[in-house]
C-alpha cells in the first residue's frame, strides 16, 4: 500500500469515528436520564392524588354544608313548629279561663238562687223583689262536706232582717211593718223620728213633724 493510500485510509476511518461519536452523542441527548423519569412519573402521581385529595375535600365539604343546612331547616321548622304550638296552647287555656270563668258565675247565681230561696221561705213575710238588695244571703252558710244549706244560719239572717228592715216587709193580711220604736200616725213625732222612718211613711207624716214643731 502506498503512502498516499494509508493517508486517505487513515482519514476515513477519523471520519468514519467521528460520525459515531457523533451519533452516540445525539441518542444521548434525546433519552432522559432514568432518574429524571421516575421524578416525572412521580411528580404524575403526587398531582393525581392532590386532585382526587382535593375532590374528596370538596365532596366532604358539600355533604357537610348540605347537613348544615338541612339541619338549620330542622331547627327552622322546630322552632315554628313549637311557636305555633305554644299560639294553640294559649288559646286553649284562654277558652279553658273563659269557660271556667263562665262556669264559676252560673255556679254562683245557682248558690246565690237557693240561698235567696231559703230565705224567702222562711221568713214569715214577703219582700218585695226591689228590696231584695237590702238581703245579706252571706250570712246563709253552705256546708261544704253536703252543699246544703245550713238551716240555722238561715233562720239567724232571716231574724236579723227583720229586726234591721221591718218596713218593707209585708205579712199576710198586713201592710208593711213599721219599726219597733215608730210612733204610730196621728200622734205627731219628733224630727229625728221622722229621719226614721220609711221613705213612703216619710212623705206621708210630714205634716206631723210641721205640727210637733209648732208646739
Amino acid at each position: 500500500m502506498t503512502e498516499e493510500n494509508q493517508t486517505a485510509s487513515g482519514e476515513n476511518q477519523t471520519d468514519t469515528s467521528g460520525a459515531a461519536d457523533q451519533t452516540t452523542d445525539s441518542t444521548q441527548t434525546t433519552d432522559p436520564p432514568k432518574s429524571d423519569v421516575v421524578a416525572y412519573e412521580t411528580h404524575r402521581k403526587l398531582l393525581g392524588e392532590k386532585k382526587r385529595e382535593a375532590e374528596k375535600r370538596q365532596q366532604a365539604e358539600a355533604e357537610l354544608e348540605k347537613y348544615r343546612t338541612a339541619e338549620k331547616e330542622r331547627e327552622e321548622k322546630k322552632l315554628q313548629d313549637n311557636e305555633e304550638f305554644q299560639k294553640l296552647l294559649a288559646i286553649r287555656e284562654k277558652e279553658r279561663d273563659e269557660y271556667k270563668t263562665k262556669y264559676e258565675a252560673a255556679e254562683a247565681r245557682t248558690l246565690e238562687a237557693r240561698k235567696l230561696d231559703a230565705f224567702l221561705n222562711t221568713l214569715d213575710g214577703k219582700v218585695d223583689r226591689k228590696f231584695w238588695g237590702h238581703i245579706d244571703l252571706e250570712k246563709v252558710i253552705i256546708d261544704p262536706s253536703t252543699g246544703n244549706i245550713d238551716d240555722m244560719s238561715v233562720t239567724k239572717a232571716v231574724e236579723e232582717f227583720k229586726a234591721e228592715y221591718p218596713e218593707i216587709i209585708t205579712t199576710p193580711g198586713k201592710g208593711p211593718g213599721l219599726p219597733p220604736e215608730s210612733p204610730k200616725p196621728g200622734t205627731g213625732i219628733t224630727y229625728e223620728q221622722w229621719l226614721q222612718l220609711p221613705v213612703d211613711e216619710m212623705k206621708a207624716r210630714y205634716n206631723e213633724v210641721q205640727q210637733q214643731d209648732k208646739h
